[in-house]
């Protein structure tokens, strides 16, 4: 899968679940790593501190719903 390459303020939704975060989350991205390749830290609402996301994990919010994956 091609990846989208997100900017800071981007908003996103997490296409899996994990420890930290639910499938179909939306969040602003605050920061894109340059060191990391496709890594980026990620606010979702609702949660004080961003968290490491990786671009295969997010999705542009503007995408639907129903296509989210889950796990």
């Amino acid at each position: 899968m091609a990846t989208t390459p997100y900017q800071p303020g981007d908003r996103v939704r997490a296409r899996v679940s994990n420890s930290l975060v639910q499938a179909g989350t939306l969040g602003t991205v605050v920061l894109r790593y340059s060191t990391m390749r496709n890594g980026y830290e990620v606010r979702f609402d609702g949660q004080r501190a961003a968290i490491l996301m990786w671009a295969d994990e997010l999705e542009p919010a503007d995408r639907s719903a129903d296509d989210t994956p889950q796990p």
